[in-house]
C-alpha cells in the first residue's frame, strides 16, 4: 500500500484554500460586527454615565412616579393569579412601568 503523494497536496491545498475562505468571508466579517457592536455599547454606556451625571435627580423622579397598577400572587399551585381566592405565597406589585402599560 502507497501514498498518493499528489492527492495528499492536493488534498492540503484544497485545506488551505478553505480555510482562507472561511477566515476572509466568514470570520473577519463576524469579527468586525462584534468590534463594532462593542463600541455602540461602550459609546452609549458613557453617555448614560454623562447623563447620570448631569441630571441625577432624574433617577429619582423615575423611580418615585410609578404608580402601582397591578398586584399578582404567586400562588399554592405554582400558579400566577390575580385574584384572592387562593392563599399568596408571593405578592408581586407591577406598576405601569414594568408592566409595559
Amino acid at each position: 500500500m502507497s501514498i498518493d503523494w499528489i492527492t495528499v497536496l492536493a488534498q492540503l491545498a484544497n485545506f488551505l484554500v478553505l480555510v482562507w475562505l472561511l477566515k476572509r468571508f466568514l470570520y473577519r466579517p463576524i469579527l468586525d460586527g462584534i468590534d463594532a457592536r462593542e463600541a455602540e455599547i461602550t459609546k452609549s454606556m458613557a453617555a448614560a454615565g454623562e447623563a447620570q451625571v448631569k441630571h441625577p435627580s432624574r433617577r429619582r423622579n423615575i423611580s418615585t412616579n410609578r404608580k402601582v397598577k397591578t398586584t399578582f400572587c404567586l400562588c399554592e399551585n405554582s400558579t400566577w393569579c390575580c385574584s384572592r381566592k387562593q392563599k399568596c405565597l408571593l405578592p408581586v406589585a407591577l406598576s405601569s412601568a414594568s408592566a409595559g402599560v
